[in-house]
């Protein structure tokens, strides 16, 4: 069994967002690079068997991008 960790991508400075930090979105840079990234990572892992993911939004979109790039449906993505 293979455990890749990816840390989720550059969300909005917390210093400057007024919401929850638990609402604390990924910024439009933060998500083109992390989609790039995992154009990289398909090539290094071609497939998996689950996303792990904690609920906080940054994380769950960075998520949903691996998924997206993976072309997988929310049934490999697993909320901790």
């Amino acid at each position: 069994m293979e455990l890749i960790l990816v840390r989720h991508a550059i969300a909005e400075d917390w210093s400057k967002w007024s919401g929850s930090d638990d609402a604390r979105p990924l910024t439009k840079e933060g998500r083109a690079r992390m989609e790039q990234a995992s154009t990289g990572l398909r090539r290094l892992l071609p497939y998996f068997d689950a996303i792990y993911s904690s609920p906080l939004t940054r994380a769950r979109q960075t998520a949903e991008i691996l998924m997206d790039s993976y072309k997988v449906g929310l049934d490999k993505l697993k909320l901790s």
